[in-house]
C-alpha cells in the first residue's frame, strides 16, 4: 500500500556523503537549481500559476481515489487475514472433535493431551472445554481445582448440539471462567448425534499481533467490531477500547453499506480515513489511516507535479536553453553510468555544479550497491531454500524408511516366538524341545529389547536428557566388555578377530556401560558387513593427549560418499548384493552422539568398496594421566588374537 507507507525526506545541510564534496579550489562554486530558477523573467510565472491551479483540481481528485482504491484493497487483504486464522482455529477444534471419543480414562487423558498441545503453539486460544449436551465439561485446558463441574449452556453452544455446524459468539462473558471473551463452539459428531462440542476462548490479543503484523509500522489502525459493533480487536490501544461499541460516527457510516470508504472520528477523537468490509462469520474489519497522512500525501504529490510543470514551461523558453543544456549533459551522463553502477562498477563523474543533480547521482550509486546486495542476499536465500527443501525432501524419505524398517524389526521376532510357545504349550513335546523352545524365546525377547534400548538412547540424546555416570575407568576393561557383547555374532559367523592394547592401562574419565556400547556397536557393525570367516582388527594406541581406538575389517567397505553418511540417523550401507543385515540405521548414530557427550570424536575410513573400512575413536585421557611425567615408552604393548568357527 504505497499511500500508507511515508519517508521522511532527507534533511538539507546533512553531511555529504565521502567524495561528495567539492572538487579541488579550481573547481565552480555549486549554486542550487531554485535559484537559477528564479531568474528568469517573471513573465513566466503567470502561466505557471495558471497551469498549476487546473492540475491541482485533477490530482486531488486523482489522489483520493488512488488512495480509497489502496485502502480498500489492504482491507480486503487484512479481512481475508481475520477470516484465515479464524478457520485456522476451527480446523484445529475439528481436529480435536475428530479425535477417539472419550469414553475412557485414557481416551479423555489422549483429547487433554492434544487440547493442551493445542493451547500451548499459541495460535489465539486461551482454553480449550469439552463439554456434553447437560453442561457437563469433560476436559478442561487449562484444568482447574474442580474436576467435575457443570456451565451453563449459551445460545450458541445449544445451537452448536441443534445444528451440528460450527457456532461463533459474539464478545460475551465466556461460561467457563466468566471473562469477556470470543468463543467458538465445535460439535463431535458420533453417528449422526452431537454428544459432547469442543468450546473455546480465543486470545483478542492474538487477532491483534497478527493485524499488526499485516498493518506494518505505519500510521494505520486495524479494528474488528463483533455483530454487535463491539470492539474485539484493536492495534492500537486494544486495552482501553477492548468491549467498547464503536462510535455513532462509524456505526452511521457503517450503516449505509457493507463496504465503503469514509472519514469519521473514532473513540479516541481522531479522525481517520476508514475501508471496512464483513467477514462471512458477521465481523466488520476495519482499516484506517489518519486524514493528516492522506492530505500529507497529496501535498507532496501536488508539488512534485507542479514542479514538474514548471520544468517543461521553463525549458520551452529561450531563456532555459543554456540551464537545459547544462542540466541534460549531466543527466546523460548519469543514464549512461546507471547499467555500469548496477553492474557494481564505480565510472567517473564529474560534478555538474547543481546540488539536486550531484545528490541524486550520489543516490543512484546507493541504489546500485543495495541493489547488487538485495540480488546476492536473494541468490543466497534461493541457494539456502533449495538445500532445505532437498533435505526435507530425504528426511521424509529416511523417516518412511525407519518406520518401514521398524515396523520389520519388531515384526520378525514374533513368528519365532508364536513357534516356541506353541511347542511350549504341546502336551506331548521333549524336555530337548521346550529348553530350545525357551532359548527361542530368550534369544528374541533380548533382540527386541535391544532394539527398544537403541530407540530409547536415541530420544534421550536427541532431547538432552541421556546422563552420563563417569567415573575413572581402564580401556582394557572397557573393551573386554564390549568383545563380550560381540564375541557370539563374531564366532557365529566365524571370524578372526584380535586385539592389541598398548603395555600402559590407558584410563578414561568416562561411562563404562555407554562406552561398552559404543565399541559393541562397531564390533557388532563390523561383523554383520564381513563375509564369514573375515577379519576383525582392534588396536589402541595413545597420541598427545587423546586415546585413539581402531576398529578395522575386511568386509564391504565404504564408498567415499558413504563415509560421512553412515553416520547420518536411519542409515543403512547395502553390500555388493544389496544385501540388508537388519537394524535400525541408528548404531553408528548413536555411536557418534556418545562418543561426543564424552568430548571426543569418530571418523570413518575406507579405500572403497568391497576393501574394508576402519572406524577410528578419540577420547581424551584421564586427568591423571595427562599429569603423568613421562610418556610410554613406544613398542610395549600386549595383544590377544583368536579364531573363531
Amino acid at each position: 500500500m504505497g499511500r500508507l507507507s511515508q519517508h521522511a525526506p532527507l534533511a538539507r545541510g546533512e553531511p555529504e556523503a565521502p567524495g561528495a564534496g567539492a572538487e579541488p579550489a579550481r573547481a565552480r562554486r555549486s549554486v542550487g537549481i531554485y535559484v537559477l530558477l528564479l531568474l528568469l523573467p517573471l513573465l513566466v510565472l503567470v502561466p505557471v500559476i495558471l497551469y498549476s491551479g487546473s492540475l491541482l483540481y485533477l490530482l486531488g481528485e486523482q489522489a483520493r481515489e488512488s488512495t480509497e482504491r489502496e485502502l480498500q484493497a489492504a482491507n480486503k487483504a487484512l479481512a481475508a487475514v481475520v477470516q484465515r486464522e479464524l478457520d485456522r482455529t476451527i480446523e484445529m477444534l475439528s481436529l480435536i472433535s475428530s479425535s477417539p471419543a472419550p469414553s475412557t480414562e485414557v481416551d479423555l487423558e489422549r483429547m487433554r493431551q492434544l487440547m493442551t498441545d493445542v493451547v500451548r503453539a499459541d495460535v489465539g486460544i486461551l482454553n480449550l472445554a469439552v463439554i456434553d449436551a447437560q453442561g457437563r465439561v469433560m476436559a478442561e485446558v487449562p484444568e482447574r481445582l474442580e474436576r467435575e463441574r457443570r456451565v451453563p449452556l449459551g445460545v450458541h453452544k445449544q445451537r452448536a448440539f441443534e445444528t451440528g455446524q460450527p457456532q461463533i459468539s459474539e464478545l460475551r462473558s465466556s461460561e467457563l471462567d466468566g471473562r469477556l471473551a470470543i468463543g467458538i463452539n465445535q460439535p463431535v459428531n458420533r453417528d449422526g448425534q452431537v454428544p459432547w462440542i469442543v468450546s473455546a476462548r480465543l486470545d483478542a490479543t492474538h487477532l491483534a499481533q497478527i493485524m499488526k503484523v499485516q498493518v506494518g509500522e505505519r500510521d494505520a489502525v486495524a479494528t474488528v467490531l463483533d455483530p454487535m459493533h463491539r470492539i474485539m480487536a484493536r492495534t492500537r490501544d486494544m486495552d482501553q477500547f477492548f468491549g467498547m461499541r464503536a462510535s455513532q460516527e462509524s456505526l452511521a457510516a457503517m450503516g449505509k453499506a457493507e463496504s465503503q470508504v469514509s472519514r469519521f472520528r473514532t473513540l479516541d477523537g481522531n479522525e481517520y480515513l476508514w475501508a471496512w468490509s464483513t467477514t462471512p462469520v458477521g465481523w466488520s474489519v476495519l482499516l484506517g489511516i489518519p486524514s493528516y497522512s492522506v492530505d500529507a500525501a497529496l501535498s507532496q504529490s501536488v508539488e512534485r507535479l507542479v514542479a514538474a510543470g514548471l520544468v517543461l514551461l521553463l525549458l520551452s523558453l529561450a531563456m532555459t536553453v543554456l540551464l537545459a543544456r547544462r542540466i541534460a549533459h549531466s543527466v546523460n551522463t548519469m543514464a549512461g553510468n546507471a547499467s555500469r553502477l548496477l553492474r557494481g562498477e564505480h565510472p567517473p563523474y564529474r560534478l555538474s555544479g547543481i546540488r539536486q543533480l550531484d545528490a541524486l547521482y550520489q543516490a543512484l550509486q546507493l541504489a546500485s550497491e543495495q541493489v547488487n546486495h538485495a540480488l546476492a542476499d536473494r541468490d543466497r536465500a534461493l541457494a539456502a531454500e533449495r538445500a532445505a527443501r532437498e533435505a526435507a525432501v530425504e528426511d521424509n524419505r529416511a523417516k518412511d524408511v525407519f518406520i518401514a524398517t521398524l515396523s520389520h524389526e519388531l515384526r520378525n521376532p514374533l513368528a519365532p516366538v508364536r513357534s516356541a510357545a506353541l511347542i511350549l504349550k504341546a502336551p506331548n513335546a521333549s524336555e530337548a524341545a521346550r529348553n530350545r523352545a525357551a532359548h527361542v524365546i530368550d534369544r528374541q525377547v533380548a533382540a527386541m529389547a535391544r532394539l527398544l534400548d537403541d530407540l530409547l538412547d536415541l530420544s534421550r540424546i536427541r532431547s538432552g536428557r541421556i546422563a552420563l555416570v563417569r567415573q575413572r575407568v581402564s580401556l582394557r576393561s572397557v573393551l573386554e566388555s564390549s568383545i563380550e557383547i560381540a564375541r557370539p555374532l563374531i564366532d557365529s559367523r566365524g571370524h578372526d578377530f584380535s586385539c592389541t592394547l598398548p603395555g600402559e592401562d590407558l584410563l578414561l574419565d568416562a561411562d563404562p556401560l555407554r562406552m561398552a556400547q559404543v565399541f559393541s556397536n562397531l564390533l557388532t557393525n563390523a561383523a554383520k558387513y564381513t563375509d564369514p570367516g573375515g577379519r576383525i582388527v582392534v588396536w589402541a594406541e595413545r597420541r598427545r593427549g587423546e586415546v585413539l581406538v581402531h576398529v578395522m575389517d575386511n568386509g564391504i567397505g565404504l564408498s567415499g560418499d558413504e563415509l560421512e553418511q553412515v553416520f547420518q540417523m536411519f542409515t543403512q550401507v547395502r553390500g555388493p548384493m544389496d544385501r540388508s543385515q537388519g537394524g535400525l540405521g541408528i548404531g553408528l548414530w548413536l555411536v557418534r552422539g556418545l562418543v561426543a557427550l564424552h568430548g571426543g570424536w569418530v571418523k570413518a575410513e575406507s579405500a572403497g568398496p568391497g576393501r574394508g573400512s576402519e572406524f577410528v575413536v578419540g577420547l581424551p585421557v584421564a586427568t591423571a594421566m595427562l599429569e603423568a611425567v613421562s610418556e610410554p615408552q613406544a613398542g610395549e604393548g600386549s595383544s590377544a588374537s583368536g579364531r573363531s568357527g
